[in-house]
């Protein structure tokens, strides 16, 4: 064994463990946070958030999501329908999306979304009644229904 490290006393090794460790950490914290999240639950809580906010039937192909250096969430193949309704073609599909935020202001309220991009949006209004009938919901109703959505703040929508 070299001289060197004989003569370091336990100490000074503890000491060096640290600092090496102290050096370490975050580098691996910052490495670990960039490598982007696929997760099945994540999947699965956005597509049950959706489809109770829209009302709709909705399917997400790929999403995933990355917390460093900013909070984002990008995926395809997102499609929205009418429930119980495949006979026409969805009323919301789009090709890619991808949103962006800092997770400071998306912890506060209101929550700020910086960016939304979307590509190959389509919205396609299906044929039906254009008249109110018994399944029409009260000015109330829709508006209680979608609260949550309301205090969401989108600073730039392409």
């Amino acid at each position: 064994m070299p001289e060197v490290y004989r003569k370091l006393t336990i100490r000074k090794r503890v000491w060096i463990l640290l600092a090496l460790a102290g050096v370490l950490a975050p580098v691996l914290l910052i490495v670990g946070l960039s490598i982007p999240i696929r997760s099945a639950t994540l999947k699965a809580r956005v597509i049950e958030l959706l489809t109770e906010e829209l009302e709709g039937e909705v399917t997400i192909e790929t999403l995933e999501g990355r917390v460093f250096p900013r909070v984002a969430v990008s995926g395809s193949g997102v499609t929205v329908r009418l429930k119980g309704r495949t006979d026409v073609p969805p009323m919301i599909a789009i090709e890619r999306f991808e949103i962006r935020g800092s997770l400071a202001v998306l912890m506060k309220q209101p929550r700020h979304v910086s960016e939304v991009r979307l590509q190959g949006l389509r919205v396609t209004i299906p044929p039906g009644d254009d008249d109110e009938g018994d399944g029409a919901k009260t000015d109330g109703e829709s508006h209680a229904g979608s609260a949550r959505l309301q205090h969401v703040i989108i600073d730039r929508f392409e």
